[in-house]
């Protein structure tokens, strides 16, 4: 598929309570959270009025796997099946036995010895637990969420 193109004008309008509102040169960058939950919320709307599959939008696993990104404690990525977060571990000879993870419908809780803990909860959108995984992987330890709803985008993991 060959990259999509628009060479024009564009207006962004935002209301609050019911007035006009001005946009910070912030609310106007391409990594703005609104932004990034505008683009999900119209390929979910997309999605829904079609009747169809998430997929039926035109955005591919390529492009789904671009929405993502970095927090505080983790970064974090999508392909139309799974989430997978990567969090940075204290050392690098930290091990897998240095790690608890507990991995429900809703939330994701992770405690590593000589690290901080980390909850995820409420979680974007449902996941299936008993087909999640996680491992310990060049420094990181990698949880991989199975979708309960595949090719939903998720704007952020919780």
């Amino acid at each position: 598929m060959s990259p999509k193109h628009s060479y024009s004008d564009m207006y962004i309008g935002r209301v609050v309570k019911n007035k006009n509102s001005d946009f910070s040169l912030s609310d106007a960058d391409s990594s703005a959270p609104w932004l990034k939950d505008s683009l999900v919320y119209n390929l979910n709307r997309q999605a829904k009025e079609n009747n169809q599959p998430f997929g039926s939008t035109g955005m591919d696993s390529e492009e789904i796997s671009t929405i993502g990104g970095t927090e505080d404690n983790y970064s974090w990525a999508q392909t139309p099946e799974d989430i997978e977060i990567s969090v940075p571990l204290p050392t690098k000879a930290t091990k897998g036995r240095d790690c608890s993870v507990k991995i429900s419908r809703r939330a994701v809780c992770i405690s590593i010895k000589g690290g901080s803990d980390l909850e995820l909860k409420p979680l974007f959108a449902d996941i299936r637990p008993d087909e999640s995984t996680w491992s310990v992987s060049d420094g990181h330890l990698v949880i991989t969420l199975e979708k309960s709803r595949e090719g939903l985008v998720w704007s952020a993991v919780s």
